[in-house]
């Protein structure tokens, strides 16, 4: 998964989305026509009574696509288990 841009605090609004510039990948990196495709959307800070950053994904596998938001958190263990 490739995520551009740093998640940082807002000071003024309890929920704040910033969106994430796109970055070309060179179209040796591209994934294959039969891969899932995620793409991080944008990236805000909650606070509901304390802070943690959520991510908005574009979710993509051929013709069905789905966008979803996700703690930090959750995306750190989804890594850790697809890497172990």
């Amino acid at each position: 998964m490739r995520t551009a841009g740093v998640l940082t605090r807002a000071k003024k609004s309890s929920s704040q989305k910033r969106p994430l510039a796109e970055k070309a990948i060179p179209s040796d990196e591209r994934a294959p026509a039969s891969s899932v495709v995620v793409r991080v959307l944008s990236a805000r800070v909650e606070r509901n009574g304390h802070d943690y950053g959520v991510y908005d994904l574009r979710v993509e596998d051929g013709a069905a696509s789905w966008t979803v938001s996700r703690r930090w958190s959750e995306l750190k263990a989804l890594r850790a288990q697809l890497v172990a």
